[in-house]
């Protein structure tokens, strides 16, 4: 919109008056820059005088024959804001539009939150918001007219563990924006929200490491690929201030890319899988730390946790109710070193109590190290690698003839494709048209004896598969979104597999890409760091 107005000369916004809070950010500079192109004039709401910012308002305003005036106040402070909205008051100008934009971030699971953080993000993101618009709608009620925009967020949207401060003050905002509408539309000033994804802004390059690969996961999990441009969300800011928009109230604009229209579910289904995910995996750690020094796979169960939410938690037709209902669907794991990951996603299905799955590999346990068909929701009695996806061929016809619609899944490690008896099944799925068959691959690049392509080069498995007349997809394993997308892919004819590009070890740093954390046993210390890396991580 910015650039064809632009050229076009059409300018939406001249003459009015805009004040816009949290001027001074990435969001907020675009905001100040793309009102002043289009002729607004601006009261720049900021925390503290800033000699770079003072600069960047002069020229912008000096570009666009406008005035841009700096009003510093701390939204932090209450009395500070009834300064500020005073002295804006003061000038005894019309205030047209209002950009409640000023905003803190924060991660933290509960347990994590102080009371003093929780009131801090509030009282920023919510409440002063609350207190400006109060003090500046009277100017507008008696002008009969305006525009008010709240700059919420998709995490108001979307219920997300590790969210509570920013998620809940966001959804506050919300809920203030769609209630204010009702109110004010006698007085023709309406109240309209903006939920921003993911937007290339400085905010989101300081953080750590584990919350930044959360972030690369929701920007892949876009229908776009990529992140927000501050100026996207302030062009749907300046069609929302403009008399084009002059029916539109109490709606909320998400401007995300189509973050959960990739996958064909909803963001909600994602976060879900996501927070099964984390669960399994705390749950996997204990189980772990339990054997003691006898240790347990550690790093092959790590790296297909998200493979196991995703299956168990959404594509897999099965029920802990109904176990043995002939028209379910099957899971067998040739990679048998996945337990940890088995075990607690049959917890989370219903198949087995948690008490059961953390008393898993004691004496008497039926849950052993390895897994043996003796109901529990396991179908398949595993160790041996090579075995199982000859053996799901066998299941794969059997379902065909009796025309059931049951589909089978495989899990198949990347070292475990060092079998033959694998490529005589795949080229046997193949023949028999098995397109009730899908193969997943843990594509972690390791197996016991190093890496997959040093002990025997698998090379391009994608090519390989096509060559066998297979249907291909593959994702990163650890991007819930994409795993969800790729199984949605699935075609007919012919057989399917999900090549997923995983990290052997992935949530435990001191585990991650290591070899010999194939088979290991856990120290209290890296017991207690692992449990952190997981809590902290903002999904996974």
């Amino acid at each position: 919109m910015t650039e064809t107005c632009v050229a076009l000369k059409e300018k939406l916004l001249t003459g009015k008056n805009a004040v816009i809070t949290g001027a001074k950010g990435g969001l907020g500079r675009a905001f100040v820059k793309m009102f002043a192109e289009h002729g607004a004039n601006v009261w720049a709401c900021i925390r503290k005088p800033d000699e770079d910012f003072a600069s960047f308002s002069e020229q912008i305003a000096k570009e666009n024959s406008v005035w841009i005036k700096t009003i510093c106040f701390d939204m932090e402070n209450e009395e500070e804001v009834k300064r500020g909205a005073s002295e804006i008051v003061a000038e005894k100008q019309s205030i047209d539009i209002l950009i409640n934009n000023a905003g803190v971030s924060s991660t933290g699971m509960l347990l994590m939150t102080s009371m003093q953080e929780l009131h801090k993000v509030f009282q920023i993101n919510y409440f002063s918001q609350v207190y400006l618009t109060q003090r500046l709608l009277k100017s507008m009620i008696r002008q009969n007219g305006g525009s008010i925009i709240n700059i919420c967020s998709v995490a108001a949207l979307y219920h997300q563990a590790g969210r509570l401060s920013y998620g809940s003050s966001k959804a506050s905002l919300l809920w203030f924006s769609e209630m204010l509408a009702q109110e004010v539309g006698a007085y023709n000033i309406r109240s309209n929200a903006i939920c921003p994804g993911v937007t290339d802004t400085p905010m989101i390059q300081f953080h750590d490491k584990i919350v930044s690969q959360s972030i690369a996961d929701r920007v892949a999990n876009t229908a776009m690929g990529r992140a927000g441009r501050p100026e996207e969300v302030a062009d749907a800011a300046v069609f929302l201030a403009s008399d084009k928009s002059s029916y539109i109230t109490g709606a909320t604009i998400r401007i995300d890319g189509g973050g959960g229209m990739a996958t064909g579910c909803s963001q909600n289904d994602v976060t879900r899988i996501e927070e099964m995910t984390k669960r399994m995996r705390l749950a996997a750690l204990d189980m772990a730390y339990s054997t003691g020094k006898a240790g347990s796979h550690i790093g092959g169960g790590f790296s297909c946790m998200e493979i196991f939410a995703v299956l168990y938690g959404a594509v897999m037709n099965v029920d802990a109710k109904n176990p043995y209902n002939p028209d379910r669907d099957r899971f067998l794991t040739s990679k048998a070193h996945c337990i940890l990951a088995q075990y607690t996603a049959l917890c989370e299905k219903g198949f087995i109590t948690a008490e059961e799955r953390d008393g898993c590999f004691q004496n008497a346990s039926r849950l052993t190290g390895y897994p043996l068909a003796v109901g529990a929701g396991l179908e398949y009695s595993g160790g041996s690698l090579g075995m199982a996806l000859p053996v799901a061929i066998g299941i794969a016809l059997a379902l065909k003839e009796r025309k059931s619609p049951a589909k089978i899944y495989v899990l198949l490690g990347d070292g475990d494709l060092h079998e033959g008896s694998n490529w005589e099944a795949i080229m046997s799925a193949s023949h028999f048209k098995l397109d009730n068959l899908c193969a997943v691959v843990d594509r972690n690049h390791l197996s016991y004896d190093g890496n997959t392509e040093d002990v025997m080069a698998l090379g391009n498995l994608s090519e390989k598969f096509k060559s066998f007349n297979w249907n291909v997809l593959e994702c990163n394993g650890h991007n819930v979104g994409l795993l969800l997308n790729a199984f949605s892919g699935l075609k007919t004819e012919i057989p399917n597999v999900v090549i997923a590009d995983t990290i052997k070890g992935k949530g435990l740093s001191f585990a991650e890409n290591q070899p010999e954390w194939h088979h290991h046993s856990l120290t209290q210390e890296q017991y207690e760091l692992g449990k952190s890396e997981i809590l902290a991580g903002d999904a996974v």
